[in-house]
């Protein structure tokens, strides 16, 4: 490996000299094959918004040259800010967009991901392990694949590789440079327009933005329809389209949905796809991704002139395996509610007599548990990434200027590690034996009957009001008066 990295060197020996020199230009010269790969943005910070893109300049410093052969590319681009709450804390992410010279889209490769003009530098603020939405993503990416061909070999899901990012020259921290859950990774075909510009909408593309009863699949209001947002939804794919055209779709799954069980399970296949949406939930519950149960996720479907079946996408998987949203330890294991909150599963999984539904979801727990979603699968993943920000000095440089800014971080990544890793090690057996409990058992003595009323009252007053995994029968987050009316409709059900 010498002879890589005098050549790297070599390479970039030339153009840091014509410079003054900067923490980029520094990093760069010092490159060796341990290295993550360095971007500067050259960068107007103080027109910086979320709303707008700014023109700038990328340049991409990669020690394996995955792409072109060559140590150093570059790009003229346009940048803005990316997030919702995290936009408040002063590491923020980004998007970028890769254009030409007249300003338009540039598909390029940047460290082998894909063809793409439409990048996100991730900047994982809130999460002190700094690797959970790329850990979990590669682990979704080995569980699931569209039911379609796509050019990406049916990815449902980002690729990225962590990376060191500047501003001007100056150093910023520890990214994650991704592609995006887009029509061009999923293969959505484009909306025709005819020569009188009449729209033929073809391929769909909804993402989940906030927690409504749209998306919990429950009803909708009467929302307009001529905007991309829409009852907690975003319009992605065709978004140059927003009218009734694009937004009925929607409305139309979410009728399916509220449809009484009994109906529901002779149709929903006709709308999802069955494998996929089991292979979702048990995501979301193995690792307790707590803010996904239906917001943070996409509804895609390739060309509904032709299939209206929609496949769902996981998205922002940062409040995951121990981690809240803002970064706050939690230290709990999954609960029913992560799944039973969406109408949709909570009929299929709950109220759908046959039990077809959740034996299935049982059984691919089970397989799961042992290949993807094992305890020493996750654990390699970080592992391998704490030993890349290790040996590269990343991750003591991130410590160095984001310790405590918003969350604490530990000198040693792989100590980080090991708190997830003694997490899931809990967490797998929670699963287990959720698994094996039937829903509504509440004094878990392996049926559901007349004993449960009594330990579900016992609950009640002690902790009226308050969230309890087991007592918490409707899955609304809480225990009260509902779940004594849930408990007793499982009882009347079972008669």
């Amino acid at each position: 490996m010498k002879h890589i990295c005098l050549s790297i060197i070599a390479a970039l020996t030339a153009w840091v000299a014509i410079h003054a020199e900067t923490d980029f230009e520094r990093a760069c010269a010092n490159l060796t094959e341990e290295s993550l790969p360095q971007i500067n943005l050259t960068i107007n910070v103080a027109q910086m918004s979320k709303e707008n893109y700014i023109d700038g300049h990328i340049d991409v410093a990669d020690p394996l040259a995955r792409t072109t052969g060559e140590v150093m590319c570059s790009f003229d681009c346009r940048m803005r800010w990316r997030g919702e709450s995290s936009l408040y804390y002063a590491k923020k992410s980004l998007a970028v967009k890769t254009v030409d010279s007249e300003g338009n889209g540039l598909d390029v490769n940047m460290l082998g991901i894909r063809n793409e003009d439409s990048w996100i530098l991730d900047a994982m603020a809130c999460d002190r392990l700094r690797m959970r939405n790329r850990v979990l993503f590669d682990l979704w990416n080995e569980t699931n694949r569209t039911p379609w061909e796509t050019d990406y070999d049916r990815r449902n899901g980002t690729l990225g590789h962590f990376v060191e990012l500047y501003f001007n020259g100056a150093y910023q921290g520890l990214y994650c440079l991704t592609d995006k859950i887009d029509r061009k990774l999923l293969g959505l075909k484009k909306a025709k327009v005819d020569d009188e510009g009449n729209v033929t909408v073809r391929g769909l593309q909804y993402k989940c933005e906030k927690h409504s009863q749209a998306s919990y699949f429950e009803s909708y209001d009467a929302a307009p329809v001529d905007t991309i947002a829409w009852n907690g939804w975003e319009l992605k794919v065709p978004e140059d389209y927003p009218s009734l055209a694009t937004w009925q779709p929607l409305m139309d799954v979410i009728d399916t949905c509220r449809l009484p069980v009994e109906r529901l399970t002779q149709v929903y296949e006709d709308v999802f796809y069955r494998d996929n949406l089991i292979d979702y939930m048990v995501f979301v519950m193995a690792f307790r991704i707590s803010d996904n149960s239906m917001k943070n996720s996409y509804l895609s479907a390739v060309d509904i002139t032709k299939d209206k079946h929609y496949v769902v996408t996981p998205w922002d998987l940062d409040a995951s395996m121990g981690n809240r949203y803002d970064g706050y330890w939690l230290n709990k294991l999954t609960e029913w509610r992560f799944l039973s909150a969406v109408s949709l599963y909570r009929k299929l999984y709950l109220y759908d007599e046959t039990l077809d539904f959740q034996q299935a979801f049982r059984h691919r727990w089970a397989q799961l548990r042992n290949t993807t979603f094992s305890h020493k699968n996750l654990v390699d993943k970080m592992d391998a990434y704490a030993a890349q920000m290790t040996a590269s000095g990343a991750w003591q440089r991130e410590v160095g200027k984001w310790n405590n800014n918003p969350v604490s971080l530990l000198p040693d990544v792989a100590d980080e590690v090991a708190i997830v890793a003694e997490w899931y090690t809990r967490e797998i057996e929670e699963m287990n034996r959720l698994m094996e409990t039937p829903w509504g058992d509440v004094n878990i003595d392996g049926v559901v009957n007349g004993g449960d009323v009594t330990a579900l009252y016992s609950i009640l007053f002690d902790t009226e009001g308050q969230s309890d995994a087991v007592g918490d029968v409707n899955g609304d987050g809480v225990v009260n008066g509902g779940d004594v009316t849930a408990l007793y409709n499982l009882l009347l059900a079972d008669e």
